[in-house]
């Protein structure tokens, strides 16, 4: 009695302990679960915010570009259903915005309803309205573009509350009887007005089948979700949709935990309830054997119960070591193995609260860019430069002290974090190193590559501060590194935005000087040494600003050549001196015709746009086509050889002279001299400099430049003659050309008569 007593006790402690092991498994994965959910909260907040970012800082991007931007993040598979770009605007506007936007290949845009509906909860608009202009993807998400969401009073109201609080609000819907939400996040201008709306729709069923995709139609786990603010209590997921969790013998068992979790980013509370079949089999089996072996001796049951604690007890370890695994996997990246962007904000806003409680002086952010990984990258293969990545995140992870920590920012692009150092000079120092460490070859099958590294250093002693502004700063101050070619270590200061936004303001008033007409040219003269007459032109463009007076060419420019308008002002330079040719060869005055030089920029090769340009415009002129000459810098040869060959002949072709202008600054060789149809070669007015100081290496490379260049048939012009000594060295040295201050400075258009020939002169004399 006493034996069948203690079995009946021993089954029953035997279901006891495993009940309460299965609870705690399924509590474990519960609580995994929620944190996957609250990590894809995250990230579709990032990429609100990221987008947000994009559309303030991009320039007007087009929609391929808006496309480009958010790639695979959204569609099919990404849980993310779409991305719109809704902008403010005018409803006097609607007829002009349609017709823009079919222009750009948006055929059949048009605003929907049409301008004429209207609804009460959208009059904080005014004479406004927010129809879809971009959508991503944007095959899928197509049917949206031109419907004007403020004619839904639910969106119109969450808009409205987004502008005023400023952060991301949301309205709901069901489409197809599946419940989703819309959020809006507005974008305002630096001036606090109203720009538009970034929206994001997500349908519920299809974000969480992405964030617990391995739970879907799981053999042994079920989830359902239901939303506690539908008063209908309807499911919003169950990862079995058109089946069920069925027990597979009768010793299945299904252990389930259910609990109410608030989502703030939507303002719902949901109620989720997870449910496992867990075999019991073996379970059974233990009782069976307890209860024979006590009936044959009650002392093995303590044997038993011993056993089986113990098997609870690594059961429990094997439960801890694989949550900590996926803790681990969750802030790492998992081609490098450092830590990934989430893990760095959360290390930021630890090293804050650090310095909110005093317990830290500060810390520091070292961003990092590598330089020429995209060549590596295109030209070895994906697979080489994942390798480099790796390579470099060792050579991180061993360079930095003790109590840093590296993570990888995303592609090319690594962060450091230094605790407690906000000294710049040992900042400097530790910075100078990563440079030369990220530097050195990186070899893969007996082959070397060469990358550099650009770092912009970030200082944070204030914990009134946020995780995207001083990541923003550290990225600003990397950029700067990354142009100014020199310093490889930059620190952030507050002239760094000063200089953008005045660089912003540059191009808004660069576009209205090009309508304006605000730009001209002016031509420095070209000398002949052997003749001691002009032989041509430089045709150099000017922007007169009507307020800030000159502004440099360098200055203008570079920004000319990023926003695109450098293709309209090429072309208009060429039309100009074109003009020039044609009125100077049809007045049959001249005793020798002089030519006129153009500047030609990478961007006016890209798609062919110059040789257009020049075959256009010289078919409808009548002088000879030599008297024209083309410009072009050694950086534009090497950027693409076999394009820039093939559009070099296209321009040979055509009968134009193709100078090289800046010979001597870049991989100057022989060989690009050989292999381009270069007629005419420009030394660089660096080398002019000091050509007449005795001793100085720069004449010695001149006499070698002039040398060569004639050894192939090739004339040579110097650019930058200011003194009569250095005049005379290179008519010393069989230099043909010169241009510089010594002869002549820049001239208008008017002027240029002055250094021109006329054969009414011969006669007089």
């Amino acid at each position: 009695m006493i034996g069948i007593v203690a079995a009946f006790v021993s089954s029953l402690t035997v279901e006891f302990y495993e009940s309460r092991r299965l609870h705690h498994q399924v509590e474990i994965q519960f609580h995994t679960k929620v944190k996957s959910l609250e990590q894809s909260m995250r990230s579709l907040s990032e990429l609100l915010y990221s987008t947000h970012h994009f559309l303030q800082n991009g320039n007007n991007p087009t929609q391929d570009q808006f496309q480009h931007f958010l790639g695979n993040r959204t569609g099919i598979g990404s849980g993310i259903n779409s991305v719109f770009w809704v902008p403010l605007l005018d409803l006097a506007d609607v007829e002009l915005f349609e017709r823009k936007a079919r222009a750009t290949g948006l055929l059949g845009y048009q605003l929907v309803p049409s301008q004429s509906v209207s609804m009460p909860c959208a009059a904080w608009l005014g004479q406004a309205t927010l129809p879809v202009f971009y959508v991503s993807p944007q095959f899928e998400a197509s049917d949206y573009l031109g419907h004007r969401l403020d004619t839904n009073c639910n969106d119109a109201t969450a808009m409205k509350l987004a502008v005023e609080q400023q952060q991301i609000t949301t309205s709901h819907f069901n489409e197809n009887g599946n419940d989703g939400v819309k959020l809006f996040l507005p974008v305002m201008s630096e001036e606090g007005k109203l720009q538009g709306f970034v929206v994001a729709t997500v349908v519920f069923h299809e974000f969480l089948s992405v964030t617990w995709h391995d739970e879907v139609n799981a053999d042994n786990r079920n989830i359902a979700v239901t939303n506690l603010d539908d008063k209908a209590y309807l499911p919003i997921f169950e990862s079995h949709k058109n089946i069920t969790l069925d027990k597979r013998s009768s010793f299945d068992r299904e252990v389930s935990y259910t609990k109410t979790i608030a989502v703030p980013m939507i303002e719902q509370n949901w109620l989720i309830s997870i449910s496992v079949l867990e075999d019991q089999q073996t379970m059974w089996i233990y009782a069976s054997a307890s209860v024979v072996l006590i009936l044959l001796l009650t002392v093995s049951v303590s044997c038993g119960v011993g056993f089986y604690a113990n098997r609870l007890k690594i059961s429990d370890q094997l439960v801890k070591e694989k949550t900590r695994s996926l803790e681990f996997q969750a802030s790492r990246d998992e081609l490098t193995g450092l830590f990934n962007r989430p893990a760095l904000n959360e290390e930021i806003e630890r090293q804050l609260a650090k310095i909110k409680g005093r317990n830290s002086d500060g810390f520091s952010i070292l961003f990092i860019d590598l330089d020429r990984f995209k060549v590596v990258n295109d030209s070895m293969g994906h697979l080489i430069g994942d390798q480099v990545l790796q390579q470099v995140a060792c050579r991180l992870k061993t360079s930095v002290r003790k109590g840093d920590v590296c993570f990888r920012f995303g592609g090319d692009e690594f962060v450091v974090c230094l605790s407690n150092l906000v000294d710049k000079s040992a900042l400097q120092e530790i910075g100078d190193h990563f440079s030369l460490v990220l530097s050195k070859p990186y070899y893969f099958n007996r082959q070397a590559c060469h990358l550099g590294a650009s770092i912009g250093v970030s200082v944070v002693t204030s914990h009134v501060r946020s995780v995207t502004n001083i990541l923003r700063e550290a990225d600003t101050a990397m950029y700067k590194a990354k142009n100014s070619g020199l310093e490889k270590v930059v620190f952030f200061d507050e002239d760094m935005f000063t200089q953008a936004k005045q660089r912003f303001v540059l191009e808004q008033e660069l576009t209205k000087a090009v309508k304006q007409q605000q730009l001209s040219l002016v031509f420095q003269p070209i000398y002949c040494l052997k003749t001691e007459q002009v032989s041509g032109f430089e045709a150099l463009l000017r922007w007169n600003h009507p307020e800030h007076g000159p502004i440099s060419p360098g200055d203008f420019i570079p920004i000319a050549e990023e926003t695109g308008l450098i293709l309209s002002l090429g072309d208009w330079v060429v039309s100009q001196a074109c003009q020039i040719l044609e009125r100077l060869w049809k007045s049959q005055t001249l005793v020798e015709m002089p030519r006129i030089n153009i500047n030609v920029s990478a961007k006016q090769f890209e798609s062919n746009h110059i040789i257009n340009t020049l075959r256009e415009t010289l078919s409808q002129c009548h002088f000879p086509a030599h008297l024209l000459g083309v410009e072009i810098t050694e950086s534009m040869l090497l950027s693409d050889s076999s394009c820039t060959l093939n559009a070099l002949e296209e321009i040979k072709a055509l009968g134009a002279i193709i100078y090289l202008d800046d010979f001597g600054t870049g991989y100057s060789s022989l060989s690009m001299l050989s292999e381009y149809p270069v007629d005419i070669v420009k030394m660089d007015h660096s080398f002019i400099r000091n050509i007449d100081q005795q001793g100085h290496k720069s004449a010695q490379l001149c006499r070698a430049i002039i040398h060569m260049s004639h050894a192939i048939s090739l004339n040579v012009v110097a650019e930058g003659v200011e003194t009569q000594s250095q005049l005379e060295v290179l008519d010393n040295y069989g230099c043909n050309y010169i241009q510089g201050f010594l002869k002549a400075k820049p001239v208008s258009r008017e002027e240029m008569t002055h250094y021109l020939r006329y054969k009414c002169e011969l006669t007089s004399e």
